[in-house]
Order: structure tokens, then C-alpha cells, then sequence
């Protein structure tokens, strides 16, 4: 699992890193060092582009995931994505802030309007390819969305299944 096709075929996935032991501690710092530093530089520039300062998430999740101050208000028949901070807002007023994959799915999703994506379709946008591993990739990250914020929020996301389509999610409000 360490040949050069599968380093490069995860690096190609969109890993950040690819590490194989034995680890040198030298790279493993450098690759954290740059994360932090990517990280800090997006917040900066999210800093810049909204007039409003955008909470951190300690600001609006607590240790559980659960949220412990008040978020902006969500729609009130919907769920609202913002996809500068990806903070998702359920109709009851709790909030959790989700993955850069979550968020990229639910923005193409909510972009379609209803309308149901193949996984095959998905994976494409996203950039993950079209092979059956890049839909199964599609899947887990919907199953995890799907968990994560029913377990955060207390309600179940409006992202669908629909049998031998693909998928569409109704009542997402996109904000920028």
C-alpha cells in the first residue's frame, strides 16, 4: 500500500498528505504545519469577505457537536447552508458546522432544486471520478451527513434517496 500509483491515487482522491510508516516526524510536522496555515489563511479570508464577523465553531458548537449559542435564524420551514462558513441551520434553530465534502454535496444538491443527481453524477461534480469507488464515496459521505446532523440537530436532513436515481434534497435554502 505504499508503491507510488497508491500514493498518487490518494493524493488524486484529495488527501492532503499520504503517509506510510515508518513516519519521519519532520513531514508529519511540515504537512500539519501547512494544514494550520491553509486553515488560518481561510479564515482570514472569510474574515475579509463577510461584513459580520463569523463565530468559530467552539462559538456556536460545543464539545458534543451540539449547539450551545444562538445561531442565525434558520428558514422557517427549512434548513439554510451557508457555504462561506459551512454552518448548516436547522428549521428548530441548532446548528452544526459540516465538512467541505458535506457542504460541497449539499451545494450541488441544493443548486439542483429537487431535482434528483446519480452518484455517478456526484462523484463527477465533486471531482472524485466516476468509478464505483468514487459512488461509494458518495454514499458514506451522505451517511455520515445524515448521522451526524440528526444526532446534532435533533432532526432528520431532507436529503433523499430516491431508488435507482440517485439522490435530491428538498427545503435547502443556500446562503451565501
Amino acid at each position: 500500500m505504499d508503491s507510488p500509483d497508491d500514493r498518487l491515487r490518494g493524493l488524486s482522491c484529495g488527501a492532503d498528505a499520504y503517509l506510510t510508516k515508518p513516519i519521519d516526524s519532520r513531514e508529519l510536522l511540515l504537512i500539519l504545519a501547512r494544514l494550520r496555515d491553509r486553515e488560518q489563511a481561510r479564515q482570514a479570508e472569510l474574515a475579509k469577505l463577510a461584513p459580520m464577523a463569523i463565530p468559530s465553531t467552539d462559538a456556536i458548537l460545543g464539545d458534543n457537536g451540539l449547539n450551545e449559542a444562538e445561531p442565525p435564524p434558520s428558514t422557517p420551514t427549512g434548513w439554510t447552508l451557508c457555504g462561506a462558513s459551512g454552518l448548516l441551520r436547522a428549521p428548530n434553530g441548532t446548528a452544526r458546522r459540516i465538512s467541505s465534502n458535506e457542504r460541497a454535496l449539499l451545494m450541488i444538491l441544493g443548486q439542483a432544486q429537487g431535482e434528483t443527481m446519480s452518484a455517478q453524477t456526484l462523484a463527477q461534480a465533486m471531482n472524485f471520478g466516476d468509478g464505483a469507488s468514487h459512488r461509494h464515496r458518495i454514499e458514506v459521505i451522505i451517511s455520515r451527513l445524515h448521522r451526524n446532523v440528526e444526532q446534532s440537530t435533533g432532526m432528520h436532513l431532507p436529503l433523499m434517496s430516491v431508488r435507482g436515481s440517485g439522490y435530491c434534497v428538498r427545503d435547502l435554502l443556500l446562503a451565501p
